[in-house]
């Protein structure tokens, strides 16, 4: 005769949940007491379910130590039937009594849980009705594609765009266009972008259908970067005018403008994120990406935000607002005035580059006679404008600029821009665009409420793909492919994203750093682990579209982040779409085969 400790099943659970890569809670063993056990445990873990282990015989309903070694002895497992109705009520009494003294902790945990599933599971119905229809288009082309799946249950694939400047943005054009070739764009159920490549989908997602013909819309784009005229010098001020009397320009704003405007190329995109609200389906779904700066620099894994047509929020805990009150007071989770017109994709885009260094990019002119009359421009337009001022460029002279010599030039121009971000910063605490959805709202951490202003910057800062945005519960990814545009170790996104995701109790596959050369990347990585979503990693220059590795350093050096901007030189522009299709054309029957393995696994699921 025996009886199995209480723990015992704990530990066998957690072992075998180990060995076949299911969810289950961390659990100290050597931590309980074996002989004397209490009537309620709660074992939890971010991210996986959390267990409440209640022994039958315990410290409160045998109280003490004797009597449960005497009821251990009395109820052994194997014995002759329990003919005695005293004995069997004895037993039932026994158990019913853990229930009786631990109602009210049950229904804590349960209202957690609750809280804990409305927080992974619930998309807004915006978004959910979106998904929907897109789910048909995606399972249209399944069909075309002799992809089997369940009626209602396609796989969910995922298209992310790492950062990168203006290389991130010419490269994922390039994928956009072959995918769209290669007839593969209506496989992706979402779209997500950091930084550069976010300035791509602003200018795509002006189009209801652009995905319907994704060559031609895509070159457009591409042609707009070398031919395309901006709006005027005026009308940007103009634009900057109408943000300062709002009362909260910020050098968020100044950013977009110049992404616009001397970056891509093409007039200032004052559509707002909730327009991209386009029904249909016709395109992937938009997710773009931020993380909050002092949550950033105290290290809280709580930092995402991520923006979508519905809603704008902290991806964890899952705190989200409408997309049309962001830029709108919040008090205690509620909104408290709603006088503010909502954000554009100027200023979204100014979210997505970091300020500080985008004045090394202005420094840069080629022409440095040239550049007098820029910044002659500048100076008459901001006569007398209270947002931006230049004590330097006030004072600028013709005769001295002539004078001077080109590295003396550059410095003026480093001064200038210095002083224009150091007025900005006076007036609008830098950053400053939107104020906090969750200041003083009970229901989230109080580091994430306390603040009443968030500063929004460029989610590169962190983490340069946005990973974060598909590993939630809701949108439930089977597969994610990540397109890797980032300057530096061509894994490094993936490795952060898989530290982050063990931080935050995110389903992330094991990935193996020693398959992971920096120098000689292939084209084609795929990291996938049992009741995870797969992860293809697809590095911009690799061996098999660089050939060698000198051919890879070359244009690593060729197309670095912080440069002057690409607009007018087509060939550049074109060489480097170019290299980041044949990613997409090389792989075209990989890409197959991950979306067919997906569609299985959705299947076997469920």
């Amino acid at each position: 005769m025996f009886m199995v400790c209480y723990v015992q099943t704990l530990k066998v659970a957690s072992d075998y949940a180990a060995k076949i890569h299911r969810p289950f809670p961390a659990i100290d063993v050597e931590s309980l007491d074996k002989d004397c056990p209490g009537s309620f445990y709660v074992f939890e873990e971010r991210g996986k379910p959390t267990v409440i282990h209640i022994p039958l015989f315990n410290m409160d309903n045998c109280k003490d130590e004797a009597t449960i070694k005497m009821e251990q002895h009395e109820y052994t497992t194997f014995q002759r039937p329990y003919r005695d109705q005293k004995k069997i009520n004895d037993l039932a009494d026994l158990a019913a009594e853990n229930v009786r003294m631990n109602r009210q902790r049950i229904l804590e945990e349960i209202h957690k849980a609750a809280e804990r599933r409305k927080a992974k599971t619930d998309l807004c119905n915006g978004e959910k009705d979106y998904i929907q229809k897109r789910l048909q288009i995606v399972k249209g082309w399944l069909s075309s594609h002799d992809i089997d799946c369940r009626d209602n249950d396609p796989p969910r694939v995922a298209l992310l765009g790492s950062g990168g400047g203006q290389r991130a943005q010419i490269a994922l054009l390039g994928v956009l266009r072959q995918l769209g070739e290669d007839n593969l764009l209506d496989s992706f159920l979402y779209l997500a972008g950091v930084s550069g490549t976010t300035w791509a989908m602003a200018s795509l997602y002006d189009d209801a259908q652009w995905s319907k013909n994704a060559p031609s819309v895509v070159g457009g784009a591409l042609q707009s970067m070398s031919e395309g005229s901006s709006s005027s010098f005026s009308e940007c001020v103009q634009w900057l005018r109408r943000r300062d009397a709002e009362g909260d320009l910020s050098l968020t704003d100044f950013w977009g403008v110049v992404v616009c405007a001397y970056f891509k190329g093409v007039p200032l995109e004052t559509r707002t994120l909730a327009e991209e609200d386009q029904g249909d389906g016709a395109n992937p779904y938009p997710l773009y990406s931020a993380v909050e700066r002092v949550l950033l620099d105290n290290e809280k894994e709580e930092l995402w935000f991520e923006l979508s047509p519905h809603e704008v929020g902290f991806t964890h805990p899952g705190a989200f607002v409408k997309t049309s009150l962001l830029r709108q007071d919040f008090d205690g989770g509620q909104v408290n005035q709603q006088n503010r017109m909502p954000v554009d994709m100027v200023q979204l885009q100014g979210l997505q580059e970091i300020v500080m260094l985008s004045f090394k990019l202005l420094e840069r002119f080629n022409d440095m006679e040239g550049s007098y009359k820029v910044l002659e421009e500048l100076k008459s337009e901001l006569d007398g404008y209270p947002g931006l001022h230049s004590s330097t460029l006030l004072e600028l002279d013709c005769n001295i600029w002539t004078k001077m010599t080109d590295e003396e030039k550059k410095q003026q121009i480093r001064i200038i821009f210095q002083e224009l971000n150091e007025s900005l910063e006076q007036q609008s605490q830098g950053m400053r665009i939107l104020n906090n959805p969750v200041h003083d709202d009970p229901k989230v951490p109080e580091h994430m409420c306390k603040e009443k202003i968030m500063h929004l910057i460029d989610a590169g800062l962190f983490l340069n793909s946005p990973y974060p945005s598909m590993l939630t519960d809701a949108r439930d990814i089977d597969l994610i492919m990540s397109f890797d545009f980032s300057a530096g170790d061509p894994f490094e996104t993936v490795k952060v994203a898989h530290g982050y995701s063990d931080t935050c109790g995110m389903p992330f596959p094991q990935i193996n750093e020693d398959d992971m050369n920096e120098d000689r990347p292939r084209s084609f990585h795929v990291f996938e682990e049992k009741g995870k979503p797969t992860v293809i990693h697809i590095p911009l220059f690799n061996m098999d579209n660089c050939k060698n590795e000198a051919t890879i350093k070359e244009n690593r050096s060729e197309y670095t982040t912080f440069q002057p901007p690409y607009r007018g030189k087509k060939k550049k522009i074109n060489d480097l779409a170019d290299l980041a299709a044949e990613n997409v054309r090389m792989n075209r029957e990989r890409i197959l085969e991950e979306i067919r393995k997906a569609a299985e696994r959705r299947k076997a699921k469920c």
